[in-house]
């Protein structure tokens, strides 16, 4: 039981015993319980034995940790590069770990979680992966409750805290604009942004116009932000068979007006933001069953 209070001392002991006799998991099971009474003593274990472990299990549970407390670095840097080429490797031969995606997931959930995100650096990590293939998806798995999870290259991670990035516009704008803003972006972006469970919208773009944002639609329509009366409603749909940007919105008069999209002009002066309901999203909020976390 890591929580357990009384094995403390006994664990504190293991971890702090110099002969080397103990089997390094043993030694990750008195290090799962250390960590929950005295961090530093943790926290010099995790980085003494991050590079010395043997399993990747073991080292990926250590690097998690240090993302978590705040002392990610170059060594972590070298461990997920190091899983990255193994990946490559295990692809050929139809074996699989996911152990590199952990790590992309803890560091994304880790820039949530700061009192003052880090704007540019979550910008970076979660555009680079997106080009990797990075996901949001709405599902239970066939089994239970649905819930919101990153996907990467064949594995998942329920997030915990979907708010910090939907309900961050900063942050939504910032990667919409961090590559040059075209029609196929603006679609990838929104299929990123949207997720949908049985159906219904969860979560959808939206993109408030500046007055010389232009929209341009497949009937040769074109639709200028100081046309239209607030914001535009963005999202991917089949037609004819092929993912298809839809863009919807009303005018100044207020008549609604809703088309494919084929062109952006000026998108960067626009404002990009997510749309959703806050009671609904938090009911996909990944929440962890507190009886298990005690074992």
């Amino acid at each position: 039981m890591k929580k357990e209070r009384a094995l403390y001392p006994f664990s504190l002991q293991i971890l702090n015993d110099r002969s080397k006799g103990y089997d390094e998991n043993i030694l990750m099971d008195a290090f799962a319980n250390v960590r929950q009474f005295d961090e530093n003593r943790a926290l010099q274990f995790a980085k003494a034995n991050l590079n010395i472990f043997k399993s990747a299990h073991n080292r990926v549970e250590l690097a998690r940790f240090l993302i978590d407390v705040g002392a990610d670095g170059d060594d972590i840097d070298a461990l997920m590069t190091e899983l990255y080429r193994q990946q490559l490797q295990q692809q050929k031969s139809f074996v699989w770990d996911g152990y590199y995606q952990v790590l992309i997931f803890a560091r994304i959930e880790h820039g949530f979680a700061a009192a003052s995100p880090d704007i540019p650096a979550l910008t970076h990590l979660i555009a680079t992966q997106m080009d990797k293939g990075l996901q949001l998806t709405i599902t239970n798995f066939g089994i239970g409750k649905p819930w919101l999870y990153f996907s990467l290259e064949k594995s998942s991670d329920p997030i915990t805290q979907p708010e910090k990035l939907f309900g961050n516009a900063a942050l939504i704008d910032a990667i919409v604009k961090a590559q040059p803003l075209t029609a196929d972006r603006l679609q990838k972006v929104s299929d990123f942004f949207q997720t949908t469970d049985r159906g219904a919208w969860i979560t959808t773009l939206m993109m408030r116009p500046a007055a010389e944002t232009q929209l341009t639609l497949t009937d040769g329509q074109k639709a200028r932000g100081d046309e239209i009366l607030d914001s535009v409603w963005l999202r991917v749909e089949e037609k004819a068979g092929r993912p298809t940007l839809i863009a919807s919105w009303r005018d100044k008069t207020g008549n609604v007006h809703e088309g494919m999209v084929t062109d952006i002009a000026n998108g960067k002066q626009a404002r990009f933001h997510v749309d959703f309901d806050s009671w609904q999203l938090d009911t996909y909020r990944w929440k962890p069953d507190l009886t298990n976390q005690l074992y």
